[in-house]
This record gives structure tokens, C-alpha cells and sequence, in this order.
């Protein structure tokens, strides 16, 4: 059995996936001299007919539901993991489940599992909590008290204990994050980031700054926290760390490491090498701000055409996520009217800018330029 999977997941690898389908198949059903039998529905060999149902190895019903959970077929999914029944395939047939729409089928097995003190079932669930506006520290607080975990579940226990920390005060949470016996801030990265953004608030501009250098010296390695410690300093405007922090990803390449680099450039008054910076990174992997900054740099260079297309670019991505992001687009709905004002469209460039107003009626820039 072993090597029909094997070569199963050699056709996935090639892609054959017709051919997958067809092995899964053979797999899990087993045919007679009459007639093909059907899926096992049983717990164990039983005897129907002329012919006899074998039960697929517990390896099989987990490769096979692994396989549909992947390629998109979840209730088929689910409906393998539930003959499974151990606790890694029961988070499992929650995830499908959940994946499928059927929420409240999802939280039942997910609320079975948190009462044995399974880790990821009492993360999901409070963050369904937080998702519906509830109070989730009933299952933060458990999950924060888990003294026995598995590594396979050790980013529940770090990022529950994050969610868990934001609902208390300042000396609670730096209590929490620091003093835990389970987790290490020297050793998980994104508890050590969470001490640095909170602590923040109370630490001068420099401290900030010095924290941030310390966090890289120990996470250097982590991409997420790099992408982070870019933005900060952008942010803070501490414009004499960032050419040291580039170079020291200077043998690096991502996206978003290009679009920070054209950033330097374009603070440098170096647009023409900012614009070939972002013009190579490719457009479907080029997030709204790309396009945005490649707007700003065609305004600087008078040329509005251009600048509409990429704030319109801009704009099209952003609604793709709207409800989270309704103050940055109006500000790009602000710079599509000034194009068009530029070119000589004034009509369009007030519908534009009451479109503005209307994903944000704070955007008092916007409330100016029509005069309101």
C-alpha cells in the first residue's frame, strides 16, 4: 500500500492529477467479478453480499483525505477524516469542514477537542470569538495555562498567547509575554516583536529604534520580522538606519525588499532608478502600493496619464479587501482626481473625490478640494 501511494504522490508531483484521482479511487474501493463495491462506510470488515468491503488502511484514508483537502474537494475530505478518528484527523475534519462554510459543524468537533486541552482547537475558537465581537479570553486564558504541548502546536500556544496579552494592560501583558515558562521571546520571534510594539508606547523614538536593531541581531533570519523592521523605519522617518538595514539584506531578493529599496531611491530624489526598480517586479505579484508609488513618482515627472493608470491599479487591488483598507483608498481616490484635474477633467475629478469622501468622510484633504 506504501508504494501505490508513493507513486500517487509521484503524479501529483507531475501533476497528473486525473491520474491521482484514479489511484485514490483504487485505493479506496475494491471491485468483485460482478460488480465494483462501494466506499466503506463501516468501522471494520464486513461482510455484504457476494463480496467483501476491505477497509483501507488508516494510512490511506489519510493520504486520500489529505489529497481532496488540497485539490478543494473539503465535505469529501471531511467525510475521509472522520473514519480516521484520532485527534490530528479530527482537527483536520474541522478545518474542512470549517473551509466548507459549515461553521457551527467545525466549532462542535473544535469544542470537543478544546476540552481535552488541544491547543489549536482553543486557539480557533477564540478567534471565532474575537471574529463575532465576543469575549475570548475564556479560551486565551486556557490556552495560556496549557503547561503540556506538542511542538506540531507550538504556534497556537505563541500566537494565543499574543492575542491573549492584547486584552490586558500594559505590566499584565509584558508579564505575560516575558515571564512565560513555555516560550522563550529569544527564541520565538513574533512574541519578541509583540514586547517591542507594545512597549512602544513608552519608549522614546531612539529606544524604539535601538530595540528594533536588537530584535534583528536576534531574528535576523526571519523574513516577517525584516518586512516589519523595514516599515518602521520607513515609518518613523529614520531615514540614516535604512541604508544600513538594506545593506545587510543586500544579498537578498523579494518583492517587498525591491519596493523598499525604490522607496530609498524615491527619498533620494533618484525617481528614474526607483521607477525601473518597481516597474521590474512582476504585476502579479505587485501589491497596491507598487502601483501607488508608481503613481507618485509620474506626478513628480508631470506626467498625469500615466500616474491615472497606476493609481487606478491602485485602486482595483484595494477593493479586493475594501472594508479593512477604506482610508488608503480614499487617499488613492484623491490622487486619481488630482490627475484628473491635471488633465483637464474636472467633472470626473469631483466624482471622484465625493467617492473619496464616501469611503471616508474624515479625508478632510478631499473635503477641501471640492470646496466643501
Amino acid at each position: 500500500m506504501d508504494i501505490d501511494i508513493n507513486l500517487a504522490i509521484l503524479k501529483v508531483l507531475r501533476s497528473d492529477y486525473r491520474g491521482v484521482a484514479a489511484d485514490i479511487q483504487q485505493l479506496l474501493y475494491v471491485s468483485n467479478s460482478a460488480s465494483e463495491e462501494s466506499f466503506v462506510e463501516g468501522l471494520e470488515n464486513t461482510v455484504e453480499s457476494e463480496y467483501k468491503i476491505k477497509l483501507p488502511s488508516v494510512e490511506t484514508l489519510r493520504f486520500a483525505a489529505d489529497y481532496y483537502f488540497d485539490f478543494g474537494d473539503l465535505l469529501r475530505s471531511a467525510e475521509i477524516y472522520s473514519y480516521i478518528n484520532d485527534e490530528k484527523a479530527n482537527l483536520r475534519q474541522a478545518d474542512a469542514l470549517f473551509l466548507a462554510g459549515l461553521n457551527e459543524n467545525a466549532i462542535s468537533i473544535w469544542t470537543i477537542l478544546a476540552g481535552t486541552g488541544n491547543e489549536r482547537s482553543l486557539y480557533n475558537l477564540a478567534v471565532i470569538t474575537q471574529e463575532k465581537n465576543e469575549d475570548a479570553s475564556f479560551f486565551l486564558e486556557k490556552l495560556s495555562n496549557v503547561s503540556d504541548f506538542s511542538d506540531s502546536n507550538i504556534n497556537s500556544i505563541q500566537f494565543g498567547l499574543i492575542r491573549y496579552s492584547r486584552l490586558l494592560d500594559l505590566p499584565r501583558a509584558g508579564n505575560i509575554l516575558n515571564n512565560t515558562t513555555k516560550l522563550s521571546p529569544a527564541d520565538f520571534p513574533f512574541i519578541d516583536l509583540e514586547i517591542n510594539k507594545r512597549f512602544s508606547a513608552v519608549w522614546s523614538l531612539n529606544r524604539q529604534i535601538a530595540e528594533t536593531w536588537l530584535l534583528l541581531d536576534r531574528h535576523g533570519d526571519n523574513e516577517d520580522l525584516n518586512r516589519w523592521a523595514a516599515w518602521h523605519f520607513f515609518f518613523q522617518r529614520r531615514f540614516d538606519e535604512i541604508p544600513i538595514f538594506l545593506d545587510r539584506l543586500a544579498s537578498k531578493n523579494s518583492t517587498w525588499l525591491d519596493f523598499y529599496r525604490a522607496l530609498k531611491m524615491m527619498n533620494d530624489g533618484n525617481l528614474q532608478t526607483a521607477e525601473n526598480t518597481l516597474l521590474s517586479i512582476p504585476e502579479a505579484n505587485a501589491e497596491w502600493y507598487v502601483n501607488a508609488n508608481l503613481g507618485r513618482i509620474y506626478e513628480e515627472l508631470r506626467s498625469p496619464s500615466r500616474a491615472l493608470i497606476q493609481y487606478e491599479l491602485a485602486a482595483s487591488k484595494l477593493q479586493v479587501d475594501l472594508h479593512q483598507n477604506r482610508k488608503t483608498a480614499s487617499r488613492i481616490q484623491q490622487r486619481i482626481a488630482r490627475c484628473f484635474t491635471a488633465l483637464g477633467r474636472p467633472s470626473e475629478a469631483t466624482r471622484v473625490l465625493l467617492y473619496a469622501l464616501d469611503l471616508d468622510p474624515d479625508n478632510l484633504s478631499a473635503r477641501l478640494e471640492l470646496g466643501m
